[in-house]
């Protein structure tokens, strides 16, 4: 897995003199520093982290650029701007398939800027580092569970958020069957539970629903961990 995410991350970087990168105190995204480490070193990469400049993330971020020599910049984070909330809100839905949050959707109508580089970012990384292996913190233990049971958990959780009633009761009766063949066909490489979770939040959430941070054409946003090679 490693070898792969490294061939991803040295086609994406390609020719480019600079490479940039979302680096805060976060695992997922120092491990993606240290991805770009090795395949194309310091002297083309350049990390930036949002925050002030006492914050924890930024001295983190800091540190790392000051040991591994690469260059590093911090910047405020964007202002909240209820004026273009609803406009936002539009603009990702359509973009991710409706996913998103009212926390993204305040932070103001973006600038599309086809010529700017992209960025790596740490996106999906919790899965490959065990994030739905059993603890004894979860609830329920997913290593008890049985195929069945992972799609009933799955379906829980979609249908029976709070919200509006469904207006076609044929609606859900569909969506618990869409469910039942994507946890199938994910039992089909491995029956272990956990597994079963990993892959069904890989593919479906990020690869067909979209991880917003990826979708997007005007962040330019890189995510090793979420290409197709990498799993």
């Amino acid at each position: 897995m490693i070898e792969n995410l490294c061939q991803k991350a040295r086609s994406l970087c390609g020719d480019q003199e600079l490479i940039r990168l979302e680096l805060t105190a976060g695992m997922d995204s120092r491990a993606v520093a240290a991805i770009l480490l090795s395949v194309i070193g310091p002297s083309r990469m350049e990390a930036q982290t949002s925050g002030s400049p006492d914050h924890y993330e930024v001295k983190t971020a800091r540190r790392i650029c000051r040991h591994y020599g690469i260059r590093h910049k911090d910047y405020a984070p964007t202002a909240n701007q209820s004026g273009t909330f609803l406009e936002h809100s539009r603009l990702i839905a359509f973009f991710s398939n409706g996913m998103g949050n009212s926390k993204g959707a305040f932070r103001g109508l973006p600038k599309l800027r086809i010529q700017r580089p992209p960025i790596f970012i740490g996106n999906g990384g919790e899965v490959f580092r065990g994030f739905y292996y059993p603890s004894p913190l979860r609830t329920p233990i997913l290593s008890n569970m049985d195929i069945d049971s992972v799609a009933s958990c799955l379906a829980k959780k979609v249908l029976t958020r709070p919200g509006p009633a469904w207006l076609d009761p044929e609606i859900p009766k569909q969506l618990n069957k869409r469910l039942e063949e994507a946890v199938g066909n994910c039992a089909r490489i491995s029956d272990f539970p956990a597994d079963i979770f990993t892959l069904f939040y890989l593919r479906e959430r990020y690869r067909l629903w979209g991880g917003l941070s990826t979708r997007v054409p005007w962040t330019r946003a890189v995510a090793p961990c979420l290409t197709a090679q990498a799993w």
